[in-house]
């Protein structure tokens, strides 16, 4: 999937659509906090994938004009240094 996320990611970058790469950020962030939390089955392939494509996203938002991020972006770049 790595390579379908990047091409999406690098089309919303061309596009300076900011909210589309916000909303993959939370989307991504929401499936590793529930796919963490699950017991039963291992899941560390499909977290390992997801960390992968929150680390394409993450860099993609820092090549969007970098001072100009959103309140949900510095929240949610906080919650990843943490």
């Amino acid at each position: 999937m790595e390579p379908a996320i990047k091409g999406i990611v690098d089309t919303y970058v061309r596009l300076k659509n900011r909210g589309a790469i916000e909303d993959l950020l939370i989307h991504r962030r929401r499936l590793a906090i529930d796919l963490k939390g699950r017991r039963g089955y291992d899941f560390s392939r499909p977290i390992a994938q997801i960390d992968e494509e929150i680390a394409i996203i993450e860099a993609a938002l820092e090549k969007l004009e970098p001072g100009d991020l959103s309140l949900a972006t510095r929240s949610l770049m906080s919650f990843a240094a943490s």
